[in-house]
């Protein structure tokens, strides 16, 4: 899939834009600051920018209430 950006009416791939967009959140984690939103694409970041113990809590309370993680089995947050 290619996606026509707005800057100079380039055809860009969605891997290519992706990847800027992992610069741009790199850049954030190396700064100390999180994000508004944590889609799919960002769970990689997630335990860089809340650390294990607070990802590990998150999911511990997530498993009292939903053992089977049946309710949105892929999300962490």
């Amino acid at each position: 899939m290619r996606v026509r950006a707005h800057a100079g009416g380039q055809d860009y791939s969605r891997d290519h834009l992706q990847a800027f967009k992992n610069e741009i959140y790199d850049i954030g984690v190396d700064m100390g600051t999180s994000y508004y939103r944590f889609g799919g694409m960002m769970k990689g970041y997630i335990r860089r920018v809340f650390g294990d113990e607070v990802v590990d809590k998150h999911l511990a309370m997530k498993r009292e209430v939903d053992p089977a993680m049946v309710l949105n089995r892929d999300v962490i947050f």
